[in-house]
C-alpha cells in the first residue's frame, strides 16, 4: 500500500514536474522532497523538516540556471544597393574676378592755345653792383687847358634802379602736328550669367539653350583688324572646357565652351595678338 502511495507521489511529481515546465517562463518555484535511503522512493514535502530518520532530503528549482551563450552566428549577406539620392542644389555664384590689364596709352593730342599774359608782378628789390666794364678807347688829344687845382676825390654815386621789364613779345606760329603713334592691341571682353544672358560687355553675342551647359561667343566682322589673330580666354565659376575657336580675315570670329553638365556664369575676353 505505501509502494502504492509513493508511486502515485512520484506520478504525481512528473506531473507537477509537466505542468510547472509550462510556466517555467514565469515562475521560478523551489520544491522540497524526501527520499527513501533503502529504496529510493521520493515523495513532496512542504519543508526539509518533514523528512523522516530513513529519508534525506532534496530540493529544485522549477526553472534551471540559464546556460552559456552559444556562439555567435555567421555575418547575413550585404543587403542590395539603394537608389542613388537627387542632385543637390547648384551653389550660389561666385564673385566676379580682378579687372582686366589697363589698355595702351592713346595718341597725344594737339597743343591748346596759349593763354592772355598775366599782370605784371611787382618790382623786385635792386641787386648788388656789378664789376666796373673795361676803359673806353682814348679820344683825341685836345689843346692844353690850363691846369687848376686838383679837388678831392668824390665817393662813386649810387646806382639807380632797374628799369620796368617790357612788354611780352607774340606768341609764335603753331609747329607742324607730329605722326600717330601706333595703335593698342583690341581687347573684347564680358561676363555670361548661366542663363546665358551678358551682365557685363558689349560687341559681342551669346547663343546657349535653356537647361544646356554649351555656351557659342560670337563677334562681327571688323571687331578686330582685318588679317589680326584674336587669342580668347574663359574663367569660369565651375569646370569648364573649350569645344572650338573659329575667326575670319575680316575680324570676326566665336568660341564655344562646355561648363560639363551643368549651366554655370563665365567671365572672358578676346585680346589682339600681332
Amino acid at each position: 500500500m505505501r509502494r502504492w502511495k509513493v508511486a502515485t507521489v512520484v506520478v504525481g511529481v512528473a506531473v507537477l514536474g509537466l505542468t510547472s515546465a509550462a510556466y517555467s517562463a514565469q515562475t521560478n518555484t523551489i520544491y522540497q522532497a524526501c527520499v527513501n535511503r533503502t529504496n529510493g522512493n521520493m515523495r513532496l514535502v512542504g519543508s526539509e523538516d518533514d523528512c523522516r530518520s530513513h529519508e534525506y532530503q532534496i530540493q529544485w528549482n522549477e526553472s534551471g540556471s540559464p546556460g552559456p551563450a552559444g556562439p555567435q552566428g555567421p555575418m547575413g549577406p550585404v543587403g542590395p544597393q539603394g537608389a542613388q539620392g537627387l542632385m543637390g542644389p547648384v551653389g550660389p555664384m561666385g564673385l566676379m574676378g580682378p579687372a582686366g590689364p589697363t589698355g595702351a596709352m592713346g595718341p597725344m593730342g594737339p597743343m591748346g592755345p596759349m593763354g592772355p599774359t598775366g599782370a605784371m608782378g611787382p618790382m623786385g628789390p635792386t641787386g648788388a653792383m656789378g664789376p666796373m666794364g673795361p676803359a673806353g678807347p682814348q679820344g683825341a688829344q685836345g689843346e692844353p687847358g690850363a691846369i687848376g687845382p686838383m679837388g678831392p676825390k668824390g665817393d662813386p654815386g649810387a646806382v639807380g634802379p632797374t628799369g620796368p621789364m617790357g612788354a611780352t613779345g607774340p606768341i609764335g606760329p603753331q609747329g607742324p602736328k607730329g605722326d600717330q603713334g601706333e595703335p593698342g592691341n583690341r581687347i573684347l571682353t564680358g561676363y555670361i550669367r548661366a542663363d546665358g544672358s551678358v551682365q557685363a560687355g558689349t560687341g559681342f553675342t551669346v547663343t546657349h539653350a535653356p537647361g544646356s551647359s554649351f555656351y557659342t561667343v560670337n563677334w562681327a566682322p571688323g571687331t578686330f583688324p582685318a588679317g589680326s589673330t584674336a587669342i580668347p580666354s574663359v574663367q569660369s565659376v565651375g569646370i569648364h572646357s573649350f569645344l572650338n575657336y573659329s575667326s575670319t580675315p575680316d575680324g570676326a570670329g566665336s568660341f564655344m565652351i562646355t561648363t560639363n553638365g551643368i549651366e554655370g556664369a563665365f567671365w572672358f575676353y578676346v585680346i589682339e595678338v600681332r
